[in-house]
């Protein structure tokens, strides 16, 4: 059930320390925690301690499960601090195994030398008059034009959109940010299985290896004070094993806030494994 609150209150800003960040134990309904979840600790771990700077960009391969049952750390270090320019190495570590790591970008906006942006894809129904998505999320999500990635009957082109609601999210520096770093992770393997009917999400989380490698998410403008998203994405790539896709996210009046990409294991299980092995 959507719950923006728990998703604030996971990211509690007293657990920072200096050059690392602490989650707690969670609700252990989850045997692991999905890439998304990494990511937002990530981006909240950045943001909250460089408050006074904005996050540009996170970029992170994902290489071992992480537990909610147990406390999980973010440890960063500073590559470069700069006026201009400041990158961040983020380690996310659970009982000292590295499960993610990677870098951020933080730096300021200034006056435009030039400015354009993607044209918004084509004028979509809007979230009253989208269907709910079939989605584990701590935001309410709503399909547009009401694909379902869940339904191994449906067969589309491997692209979909989604509004994600971000009212109620605390405001908060950091939060919003880390928001979308989760849902830029959300929908990307549903993409790759929309073309092949009788391979659905349904599969992806119980009969199949389903597992986000590696993950980009770059910030444009200002993400605050919004109440939707739009989540628009395409999988470019599915085979041998692995899929790709890349997305935008737009705020309702169509401006681009953020682009996002990410890879992943799509896959049998090796002979004899399980999803719970």
């Amino acid at each position: 059930m959507p719950d923006l609150l728990a998703f604030a209150e996971m990211l509690d800003p007293k657990q920072l320390g200096e050059h690392e960040f602490v989650v707690p134990a969670q609700d252990q309904s989850q045997d692991f925690y999905p890439a998304g979840t990494i990511a937002a600790i990530v981006a909240y771990a950045v943001s909250a301690a460089f408050p006074e700077q904005e996050l540009r960009s996170t970029h992170l391969a994902f290489v071992g499960a992480a537990s909610p049952a147990q406390p999980l750390t973010a440890e960063l270090s500073i590559l470069r601090n700069g006026r201009q320019l400041i990158s961040v190495s983020a380690s996310v570590i659970q009982e000292d195994r590295l499960c993610a790591h990677g870098y951020a970008i933080l730096g300021p906006q200034t006056p435009d030398v030039v400015r354009h942006q993607v044209d918004t894809p084509a004028a979509v129904p809007g979230p009253a008059e989208s269907a709910p998505a079939v989605a584990a999320n701590y935001a309410e999500v709503r399909a547009i034009d009401g694909i379902d990635p869940f339904d191994p009957d449906v067969s589309a082109p491997p692209r979909w959109d989604t509004w994600v609601a971000s009212a109620g999210l605390p405001d908060r520096p950091g939060l919003m940010e880390a928001l979308i770093c989760y849902e830029a992770n959300s929908f990307l393997v549903s993409a790759a299985v929309l073309p092949h009917r009788g391979v659905s999400m349904h599969s992806a989380h119980n009969d199949l290896m389903a597992v986000i490698t590696a993950s980009d998410v770059v910030f444009h403008a200002s993400v605050d004070g919004l109440s939707w998203l739009r989540f628009s994405q395409e999988s470019t790539y599915a085979g041998g094993g692995w899929v790709y896709g890349r997305g935008l996210a737009f705020n309702e009046t169509g401006q681009l806030l953020a682009s996002f990409s990410e890879e992943a294991m799509l896959r049998n299980y090796p002979a004899g494994r399980t999803q719970r092995m």
